[in-house]
Order: structure tokens, then sequence, then C-alpha cells
């Protein structure tokens, strides 16, 4: 999703530059992956080599937030916006496994993960679009007609708006916010350099400068105002691995990046069903 260099086509596939979302399957241990994503892997895990795992408690911790969203506050409908590959769990495993009947969407601008999630989901109530956050209006158009944006949905932006430079980050999360109904959640997972060795934050970013997409490290504050005015549900903006979870694995607590997250809620009389 980088937006250096112009004239690169948008969802093209190019095998030699490294893709975030393949990246991302490799630190998860997937297959779906080439050697420049294996190499430049690789290479953020010499400056961090916790990588695998919290790419792990990330997508565990998206599955904890859509299941809690689907079981306890009755969601039936999931936008799982730039989730990367399919490699589980994912936001729509973790919706199917939670209930019967979810509708889920799924978009991306990588046409390996769109044509992966085409293959891999089945049925009428899942929807594959090739999209791009960078634009995140056409994109939440293309929404209406195939969810109901007027009964709640989750919205998924898990390790997506860290790819988004400067504004563009809290303008899509600007934008999602503006489509959700009283009872809609907003699960957002975002790396953060605080607390983290400066060498060790500029090492990883300079990998991902030479990929398809910049790494935006964010604070906490930071990532906290991309929920603007909705409530966080408990136990509000934490360490991935820690969300609702019995115990997380003391590594994560080792020095260097970190990802957090949380899960917001839009508040106010919910439409009947």
């Amino acid at each position: 999703m980088s937006d250096r260099d112009p004239g690169r086509t948008r969802g093209a596939l190019d095998l030699d530059v490294p893709n975030v979302a393949r990246m991302y399957d490799c630190f998860l241990g997937g297959k779906d992956n080439y050697e420049a994503d294996r190499a430049a892997a690789d290479d953020v895990l010499r400056w961090l080599p916790q990588g695998p795992l919290l790419a792990r408690a990330n997508r565990w911790m998206v599955a904890r937030a859509v299941r809690h969203a689907v079981e306890s506050a009755g969601v039936r409908q999931v936008v799982d916006l730039g989730g990367g590959l399919p490699t589980f769990p994912s936001a729509l495993d973790a919706a199917r496994e939670a209930a019967r009947g979810v509708r889920a969407v799924v978009a991306d601008n990588d046409p390996v993960v769109v044509s992966h999630y085409r293959a891999f989901a089945s049925g009428d109530d899942v929807h594959v679009l090739e999209a791009d956050l960078r634009d995140p209006g056409p994109l939440l158009d293309r929404l209406d007609g195939i969810i109901e944006l007027g009964r709640p949905v989750v919205f998924v932006l898990g390790s997506v708006l860290h790819h988004l430079p400067g504004p563009a980050a809290a303008r899509a999360a600007a934008l999602v916010r503006e489509r959700m109904a009283p009872g809609a959640h907003l699960l957002v997972t975002h790396a953060t350099a605080d607390r983290a060795d400066p060498r060790t934050a500029r090492g990883v970013e300079d990998v991902y400068r030479r990929a398809s997409a910049p790494l935006a490290c964010r604070s906490e504050d930071e990532i906290r105002a991309l929920f603007g005015d909705l409530d966080l549900v408990e136990p509000g903006l934490v360490d991935v691995h820690l969300w609702r979870a019995e115990s997380g694995p003391g590594a994560l607590r080792a020095p260097g990046l970190r990802v957090v997250g949380a899960l917001g809620v839009r508040g106010g009389p919910r439409p009947a069903r």
C-alpha cells in the first residue's frame, strides 16, 4: 500500500518487492509468500526476534475481539479491511466459529490476498473486494448493498493502519467511524515504538521502506485517538497478548516494538432486529 512510487500500479503483483501481507504470512508460519517476502521478513527478525510471537498474538487478539462482538454483542456483520492472507486464525474464521449466519466482507489491495480469499470463502455470506484503504471513501461506498450499514457491523483494522503514513490512518479511521451505526464495533491493532529501543524502531522501519508499504509506528495516545468518541470495551487499549487473554507470553515484554489493540463500540439506541 505504499504511496512512495506514484508509477507503481496499486494492486499489481510484483514478486520482486516484499509485500507486507506476505511478510506477515511469513511471521505466522504461512506458505503463501515468495523469496523477496521471506528475505525482508528475515531482515525484520534481525531487529525484532519476537516478530512471529507478535504476529500470532495480534491474530489471536483479533479473533478474540471478533468473537466478543459476535457472541456477546450479537453483531452479525464483519468487515475486514486489509487483514492480509487468511492464515489461521483470521477474522473470518473467528466470526464463523462464533455464530452461524454471519455476513462478512473482506477487502484488500493485494491480488494474492484477494485470490486466496476468493478460493477460501464459500457461500453467499462472504464477499471479497479488491480495494485500497488509502482511498477509503470509495471502498466504504462499495459496502452499501453488500451489508446493512444501518445495523451493527464489526469493522476490523488489524495491523493495517500502521502501513498508512501521515494523516492517512486517522482519515481512514474517521471515515469508518462515520459509517458505524449504534452497536457497531471498531477493532484496531497497531504497532507502537513507545518504550522501544530507537535503534530497533529505525531498523525495522528501514526494512519496510523497501517493501510494498512503510511502517508508521504511532504513540499509544495517537492510536487511542483513532477511536474518536467510541467507547472502548474493557480492558481498553493494551498489548495485544493481554487483551482478554488468561496470560501472555513473557517474550513479548522484551524491549522492541509492540503491538497494541482495542475494541471500540458506538453507543446509542440500536435498531430493532
